[in-house]
C-alpha cells in the first residue's frame, strides 16, 4: 500500500518519499459583496403591447377548393424560390382568397413584398401573421432595406 501512495505522489506531485508533498493550492479569494448592488431595486419589465388580432384560418369548405389552394401555395413557393417575387405574391394572394388567414401564404406575401420593396404589403402580411413568425419577416425586410415601422 505504501508503494502505491509513493507512486501516486510521484505522479501527482513529482516528489520522492523523502521529500514532503507540496501544499495544496489555495482557492482564489471571493470578492467582497457590494452593498450598493444588493440594495438596488430590480427593474420591472413592461408587458408587451397587445398584438394585432390575427385573422383566423378558415379552410375552404370543399375538398376540391382545399386541393386548389394547396396547389396555388406550392406554385407560389416555387416562384418565390426562383426569384419571381411578383408572381409569388400574386399566387399567394389568390390562395388567401380561398383560404383566408393561411400563415404559409401570408409568409410568402410578406417575404415577396420585402424583395419587391413594398412596405405596405409587407406590413399588411405582418399584421396578420402569428407573433412567432413575425421576426422572420422583419429580418427579411431589414436585409432588403424595407422599413416596417
Amino acid at each position: 500500500m505504501r508503494c502505491v501512495v509513493i507512486a501516486v505522489a510521484l505522479l501527482l506531485f513529482g516528489c520522492t518519499k523523502d521529500e514532503p508533498a507540496p501544499a495544496p493550492a489555495k482557492p482564489p479569494p471571493t470578492p467582497p459583496a457590494r452593498p450598493d448592488v444588493a440594495a438596488a431595486p430590480k427593474a420591472k419589465l413592461k408587458p408587451a403591447p397587445p398584438a394585432a388580432p390575427i385573422e383566423a384560418e378558415r379552410p375552404p369548405a370543399t375538398a376540391e377548393a382545399v386541393e386548389r389552394a394547396k396547389a396555388l401555395l406550392k406554385k407560389a413557393r416555387s416562384a418565390y424560390v426562383a426569384g419571381k417575387h411578383t408572381k409569388a405574391q400574386r399566387l399567394a394572394r389568390q390562395m388567401l382568397e380561398l383560404w383566408p388567414g393561411n400563415q404559409s401564404a401570408l409568409e410568402v406575401v410578406g417575404a415577396s413584398s420585402c424583395y419587391l420593396k413594398d412596405p405596405g404589403q409587407a406590413r399588411w402580411a405582418l399584421e396578420r401573421m402569428r407573433p412567432a413568425t413575425r421576426n422572420l419577416l422583419r429580418n427579411i425586410c431589414t436585409r432588403n432595406g424595407v422599413n416596417l415601422n
